[in-house]
């Protein structure tokens, strides 16, 4: 063995080294921000709270040396997203259901069970994307939920249901956006979603819809109930389930929902169900389509945020026949606060 191939060895086992001390004292600093973020700190991006996966001491201790003095998830993080890029939201490139993902680096997206579509982060990292259908778990931010054989229609006749879990404890409530979404139509009597449905959550704090609701989206706020772990696992909230319930007649059937976790600070206000925080939009009620139904039971708050610079809010219907109230169809033109 030469004298320089000796030389290089010893060279690159100090700079191992020195990047396992380093990476020990960004940790320290990150116990300590953990601390502070649970107490209510607003959060710069909502995307890169909750990237960290909770892992066993086992997991912990896994690396070359089986004590773990290299860890093999530290190595590889050396060629992790620079600076603000990593865990931001991206685009995916080439086939991918998903409409966005996250910037990370290639093993911390294997890790957590994504698929890297494309590349972010200047070629250091990948759009990492999280894509679930019927019997997953979410246990990622910024997930999509599909039906199954997305993009094509499905003619199923089983219930659908996922379970949602909050990737961090400041983790507030769930933003759902419905990017597609055709299921069967409301009660034509009733106005209720007595056949199809999606309903999120359980008890008497579930939100159900039916119907045809492209574009549309909510908030609603996760569950703090803790719930009992196996003894290898650690103790966390209890899990929130969405279910796309099948009881119509055959018919075509799609969706694709994006689903979002939102800190504190990225919360809608108390007791609003949907928050639009542009300075212009269009308010509809669910179902809102040609040959749409008005749901019953729904009762609930739009709300818009205040944005600066502006002192008030002008509402105009979209047509002669986009705004009725009661049963005589009064009209509104114009509506200036």
């Amino acid at each position: 063995m030469s004298t320089n191939y000796v030389k290089c060895l010893v060279f690159i086992l100090v700079i191992l080294i020195l990047i396992n001390m380093c990476d020990c004292k960004k940790k320290d600093v990150k116990t300590k921000k953990r601390k502070v973020d649970r107490s209510g700190v607003m959060y710069k991006n909502p995307l890169t709270h909750g990237r960290h996966k909770n892992v066993t001491s086992k997991e912990q201790a896994r690396g070359f040396f089986g004590s773990g003095l290299f860890p093999f998830g530290k190595v590889i993080k050396l060629f992790t997203a620079p600076g603000d890029d990593d865990g931001r939201e991206c685009q995916p490139s080439g086939h991918a259901v998903a409409r966005a993902g996250v910037c990370l680096n290639a093993y911390e997206c294997h890790d957590r069970q994504g698929r890297a579509s494309g590349e972010c982060a200047k070629g250091l990292g990948v759009c990492c994307v999280f894509e679930v259908s019927c019997g997953n778990t979410v246990q990622n931010n910024l997930t999509y939920f599909m039906s199954p054989g997305f993009p094509d229609l499905w003619n199923g006749e089983e219930d659908c249901d996922i379970t949602i879990h909050k990737v961090t404890e400041g983790i507030m409530q769930l933003r759902v956006d419905f990017v597609h979404f055709t299921i069967g139509q409301p009660n034509r009597t009733t106005g209720e979603c007595d056949e199809d449905a999606m309903i999120l959550g359980e008890g008497a704090n579930n939100f159900t819809v039916c119907g045809q609701n492209h574009g549309q989206h909510l908030y609603y706020t996760l569950t703090n109930e803790r719930e009992k772990r196996d003894t290898e696992e650690l103790a966390g909230a209890r899990g929130t389930r969405l279910r796309i319930r099948i009881r119509g007649s055959e018919m075509p059937r799609i969706w694709l929902l994006r689903l979002a976790q939102m800190p504190l600070a990225h919360s809608a206000p108390h007791d609003c169900l949907q928050w639009y925080r542009e300075n212009n939009g269009t308010i509809k009620t669910f179902n809102y389509a040609v040959n749409g139904r008005h749901l019953s039971g729904h009762d609930y708050r739009a709300c818009i945020r205040h944005n600066v610079g502006y002192c008030s809010v002008r509402y105009t219907p979209c047509d002669s026949r986009s705004f009725r109230i009661g049963s005589g169809g009064d009209q509104v033109q114009n509506t200036d606060p």
